[in-house]
């Protein structure tokens, strides 16, 4: 997986630079990020997810180099939009080293903080929202719709990256992100994406929902 990414990398970094030298320090830089100690979930694993569903699209450079920096920064437990900021301000310190145009950063760091919550993004304080920002929303969220063990493996991933946080803490307030995601019953802003996930994010959310209550139920 690794050579085939560091192909992609090279492919996005040489459109401007062609200092390979400096391209592949960064590529390494962002490979050990995405390789922390526990990172479950958000990893190279899902930067390479995410890309594929990047490539059923059409193609949008800013897009890509939000892909790549979007999780660069996680920390668990904060509120949102706090880890896309984090990771939008490493990816406006990161390009312009390699000449990537300030019009490109700045879409890339709208669709960064765009990621912040699985909803249109609507506070102007950060992002004003474009066509491409519903795009990488619904690249980010494709997880929602994915067969139900790669949710499974999902799900125990994000428990993973909050082990820090007792069950009892943390199952009420994952049960509350699912409730709110099956209340908002909107999962996807592209209409390929929609015919083809909406119906499973919504049985794998209400799956998830029924686990969590019967765990508090149980443990309350």
């Amino acid at each position: 997986m690794i050579s085939e990414l560091y192909l992609r990398w090279q492919t996005l970094f040489g459109q401007f630079s062609i200092d390979t030298e400096r391209i592949r320090r960064e590529f390494d830089s962002i490979c050990q990020i995405y390789s922390q100690r526990g990172r479950a979930y958000h990893n190279l694993e899902h930067i390479a997810e995410c890309l594929a569903r990047y490539d059923e699209g059409i193609p949008s450079v800013s897009i890509e180099f939000a892909i790549w920096y979007h999780d660069a920064e996680l920390l668990a437990g904060v509120t949102p939009p706090f880890n896309e900021i984090r990771s939008s301000h490493f990816l406006e310190l990161s390009l312009p080293i390699f000449g990537v145009p300030k019009e490109i950063i700045e879409n890339a760091r709208r669709h960064i903080l765009a990621t912040s919550e699985h909803t249109v993004p609507t506070d102007e304080r950060f992002y004003t929202q474009t066509a491409d920002d519903l795009v990488m929303l619904d690249i980010d969220a494709w997880i929602l719709g994915a067969e139900h063990e790669r949710y499974i493996e999902y799900s125990t991933g994000i428990r993973a990256e909050h082990s820090s946080f007792p069950d009892k803490v943390y199952y009420p307030a994952r049960l509350k992100i699912v409730k709110a995601l099956l209340k908002d019953r909107v999962y996807y802003f592209t209409d390929s994406v929609t015919e083809e996930r909406e119906e499973a994010a919504r049985k794998n959310l209400e799956t998830e929902r029924e686990e969590l209550n019967y765990w508090i139920k149980a443990n309350g």
